[in-house]
């Protein structure tokens, strides 16, 4: 039997990925017991284990990356949207959109008190959403740098609802709607 050219040079090839394979595990000692030794540190979000019990899918992924990040004394305060083009660049593309307020807050008629009014506008004011990241479970938003779950407090205020563009709190002083910013 005859090797045509082609599949000379796949035997030549594979013989030299055996042949550096070979080296590898024999002269080089290359192991997977030394590969964990020099393996770098990952956070335990980052790392292989059980399987997630909450969202799951690319927004479960990029939760579980934010958690880690978070856990790992990085500032998410200063995150920007990668996907943003920047203004120099968009500026004769796209005219200034009308500045759409930055929060609005809902008052029910039965708490319409000053005190609570003044807790609800103060607090909009304190907080600002950066992300938001909905899934079937209700998902999270990014405010002020922390992960905060629907379900969750943040300063006495619950996090109940969000939509595309605002995350919904309420509290006994009423409902506060954040838009994303």
């Amino acid at each position: 039997m005859t090797l045509t050219k082609t599949q000379r040079i796949y035997v030549g090839i594979l013989a030299l990925a055996i042949g550096a394979f070979g080296v590898d595990r024999l002269v080089l000692g290359g192991g997977p017991d030394e590969a964990q030794a020099t393996a770098p540190h990952r956070p335990p979000a980052l790392s292989a284990g059980p399987a997630p019990t909450g969202p799951t899918g690319q927004a479960g992924q990029v939760l579980g990356l934010l958690a880690a990040l978070s856990g790992e004394g990085v500032d998410l305060s200063n995150l920007r949207n990668a996907f943003q083009p920047s203004a120099a660049w968009s500026a004769e593309l796209f005219p200034p959109a009308p500045a759409a307020p930055a929060t609005s807050v809902s008052v029910a008629p039965a708490a319409a008190t000053p005190a609570k009014s003044q807790a609800l506008m103060q607090f909009a004011q304190d907080h600002h959403v950066m992300s938001i990241i909905r899934t079937n479970g209700g998902g999270s938003a990014l405010i002020d740098g922390r992960l905060i779950n629907v379900g969750n407090k943040l300063n006495g205020f619950t996090l109940i609802e969000l939509t595309d563009t605002a995350a919904i709190f309420a509290s006994d002083a009423g409902r506060v709607e954040l838009k994303l910013q």
